[in-house]
C-alpha cells in the first residue's frame, strides 16, 4: 500500500495499531459503483480485446492521513492501472471524518477515470491505455501523476498518484497471511475492531461519482 506521509515508517513496521484496512463492505460498495457506472466503456474494452477488465479497492487509515487505492485490470495481466488517493487526516478531530474525507477519495476516483472509461468524449487509444503494460501510454493525454500530486476536489486538497501495481497480488498474499498465520488473523480482527470506530460502514448518500 502506498503511503505520502512518512512513508519510510511504514516500509519499516507496516503493522501499527494506528494503521486499519478499510472496511471490506465499503470498498466492495466503490467497486460496485464504478463497475456499474462505466458499464458501457468495460463492454468496449471486452470488446477489443476478448477479456473483461475488474476494479479492486483496498486501502488503510493511517494514523495522520486515509489511502485509497482504485484499481483496474485484467486477470491475466501482472500491471494493472492503480490511482492511488490520499487525504491528511486527524482521527481526534470531529470534521472531517474518515467517511467524509473517503467520500471524497471517491469522487476523486470517479473523476479521473472518467476521461478515460466516460461514455462521451473517450476513444480507443484512452481505453487502451488502462490495460497497457507501461505508464508511458498515458503521456499522449495530460500529465502523468508518477509522483503525489495536489489537486482539489468539492474544495478539499487530496493528492494523486498513479502506478501500475497490482492490488489483487497484494490482497492474495494478505489472505495468505490470514489463513496460515495466527498473528496475523488476531491482528486483522483487532484492526477491524479500531476501524469501525474511525469509519461508519456503508455507503453515503453523495458516495457514488459525480460529474
Amino acid at each position: 500500500m502506498e503511503k505520502r506521509k512518512n512513508p519510510e515508517q511504514f516500509i519499516s513496521k507496516p503493522k501499527t495499531k494506528s494503521t486499519t484496512d478499510l472496511p471490506v463492505d465499503f470498498t466492495k460498495m466503490v467497486c460496485e459503483v464504478l463497475t456499474k457506472h462505466y458499464k458501457t466503456s468495460l463492454d468496449l474494452i471486452e470488446s477489443d480485446i476478448g477479456e473483461r477488465p475488474s476494479f479492486s479497492v483496498s486501502g488503510n487509515i493511517f494514523g495522520d492521513e486515509i489511502v485509497m487505492s482504485v484499481s483496474l485490470g485484467l486477470a491475466s495481466a501482472m500491471a494493472h492501472t492503480t490511482l492511488h488517493i490520499s487525504s491528511d487526516f486527524d482521527p481526534k478531530a470531529s470534521f472531517p471524518s474518515a467517511q467524509d474525507l473517503l467520500a471524497v477519495s471517491v469522487d476523486a476516483a470517479g473523476a479521473w477515470y472518467e476521461s478515460y472509461l466516460g461514455d462521451q468524449d473517450t476513444t480507443k487509444e484512452r481505453r487502451d491505455a488502462l490495460t497497457a503494460v507501461s505508464l508511458a501510454a498515458f503521456e499522449p493525454f495530460g500529465d502523468v501523476p508518477y509522483d503525489w500530486a495536489e489537486i482539489e476536489v468539492e474544495k478539499r486538497k487530496v493528492f494523486l498518484k498513479l502506478d501500475k501495481s497490482n492490488s489483487s497480488l497484494e490482497a492474495a498474499a494478505d489472505h495468505w497471511l490470514a489463513a496460515h498465520d495466527p498473528d496475523y488473523q488476531k491482528e486483522e480482527m483487532q484492526e477491524e475492531i479500531e476501524v469501525q470506530s474511525k469509519f461508519v460502514t456503508g455507503p453515503s448518500k453523495k458516495n457514488p461519482p459525480r460529474h
